[in-house]
């Protein structure tokens, strides 16, 4: 069994040069980001705000923690007065210098918000699902070499540009744990990428 295996894993390694796809990731499922509720508070003068500073810092490390994406400015209206059912906007600059639009809500008069980055990110040029793109690279190999690999893109999303490039990893699923590099090229910022096995 384990010369079947290794076979295997040589011929996938082989064809690892000769596979290249183009496919799209345009119509991406977006999930919905949503911050869970937190309180940001500021007293200023005799008006309870909230704290501007403090609701861009979680939007940020939320942002990053359920996306992937990193923000590098969050910025919020000052002096924000604490209003039950107040909608306001915040902005947030992504690396590459994307803007991302964020509704934030709030829930009471005590300062509790949720923001809301899904519009925003249905939104952006270039946006790729990991998990997508993931499904369709393993589904490809599968196709084209009939060998079972799990993709691993990192992710959940990033923004890929026309011309830009990153490298995603496929490990056969054969039990002997041997990978090779999958080099994924967006084609246009409409999410359509290409991808080869090196």
């Amino acid at each position: 069994m384990a010369n079947t295996s290794s076979q295997i894993v040589k011929i996938l390694i082989r064809y690892f040069s000769l596979l290249s796809v183009t496919t799209t990731m345009k119509n991406a499922t977006i999930v919905s980001i949503t911050a869970s509720a937190f309180t940001a508070i500021a007293l200023t003068g005799c008006t309870l705000t909230l704290d501007a500073e403090k609701l861009e810092t979680e939007i940020s490390q939320g942002l990053t923690d359920q996306t992937g994406l990193v923000a590098t400015d969050i910025t919020c209206p000052e002096d924000q007065a604490i209003e039950a059912g107040n909608v306001f906007a915040c902005e947030a600059t992504l690396e590459g210098g994307q803007t991302l639009p964020i509704q934030v809500t709030q829930n009471d008069d005590e300062g509790n918000v949720n923001w809301n980055a899904d519009e925003g990110l249905n939104n952006l040029r270039g946006l790729i699902s990991a998990e997508a793109l993931e499904t369709q690279i393993a589904q490809g190999i599968v196709e084209q070499l009939g060998i079972e690999t799990t993709i691993d893109c990192g992710g959940p999303y990033r923004v890929l540009l026309t011309g830009e490039s990153f490298e995603c990893t496929a490990t056969a699923n054969d039990g002997n744990g041997e990978s090779a590099t999958v080099q994924v090229t967006a084609e246009d910022d409409e999410g359509n990428v290409a991808w080869s096995l090196n």
